[in-house]
């Protein structure tokens, strides 16, 4: 049954992601040439402003994206589970808990992709902008596959704890507005209000619980001092890393903690407190 609701939320929000990254991919290049052509060192009055207006219309447009995207996945989950369309939902023959999977790992993929999606329109524009050429390019991942092949023992951890970190991170930003919406159903009256206020709430307590953490691995800590007898690359690159590490030990395990509890809240409250209108 996961595989079923799986392939249904894909298409139920592919309809509005894939005309979004559409919408990406043919106005980068658009902004990029007149960015291209603007800022040239001959071009007029109007053609610099048009060019500057690109820039700033570029800018909204991944602002635009990025909180869409966000916008998206809340309403479809607000909708399915919080509407008289939850009625449908859950009559279908599955469980909470699969039904919360369907819609979490759906919501993450897209979620994911739209990161992926924006980094590329960057890189695109920077490209396509003339602000890096195809040496820049070259000599840049050049370098950073020369660092990543002679020193993989101190570049790949961090890598890979990134990556994990960042997985984490994006379930535990899914979780929480699902939880959120989850909080305000167990009232009768202004839902909404109650389920944004619930999201700011924890938003505060998890910077809180954030930076109270950082902040003692920080006064704890002892300082990486530089050590000429393994070279100077090596050694910044063992303290870039550590501190890396640290940082991102703890976002990992501060998402890690808050998401379980997101995940059994939000479990918790559709099997057992759901208040459907």
């Amino acid at each position: 049954m996961l595989k079923k609701l799986l392939k249904y939320e894909f298409k139920a929000l592919g309809r509005y992601f894939l005309p979004l990254y559409a919408f990406v991919i043919v106005l980068t290049p658009i902004f990029s040439l007149m960015m291209r052509v603007g800022f040239r060192d001959e071009a007029g009055m109007v053609t610099a402003l048009s060019a500057l207006l690109s820039t700033l219309g570029f800018i909204s447009m991944l602002l635009a994206i990025f909180i869409a995207s966000y916008a998206l996945i809340l309403v479809r989950f607000y909708r399915t589970t919080a509407t008289s369309e939850a009625y449908l939902t859950f009559t279908l023959p599955a469980t909470p808990g699969q039904i919360l999977w369907s819609k979490l790992l759906t919501a993450v993929t897209y979620e994911l992709t739209c990161f992926i999606v924006i980094f590329a329109a960057i890189f695109s524009m920077l490209f396509l902008s003339g602000a890096l050429t195809l040496s820049d390019i070259n000599d840049m991942f050049g370098e950073l596959f020369r660092i990543l092949r002679e020193h993989t023992n101190i570049v790949a951890p961090t890598l890979i704890l990134w990556l994990i970190s960042t997985l984490v991170g994006a379930f535990t930003s899914v979780l929480q507005f699902y939880c959120s919406v989850m909080l305000g159903q167990l009232f009768n009256s202004h839902r909404v209000l109650i389920s944004i206020g619930f999201y700011v709430a924890i938003y505060i307590a998890e910077q809180f619980v954030s930076t109270i953490v950082s902040l003692s691995e920080f006064l704890t800590s002892e300082p990486d001092y530089y050590s000429s007898s393994v070279g100077f690359e090596i050694s910044f690159l063992n303290g870039l890393t550590t501190g890396m590490n640290s940082s991102l030990i703890i976002a990992l395990i501060i998402n890690i903690v808050f998401g379980a509890a997101f995940f059994i809240s939000t479990i918790m409250i559709m099997k057992k407190r759901l208040n459907v209108r």
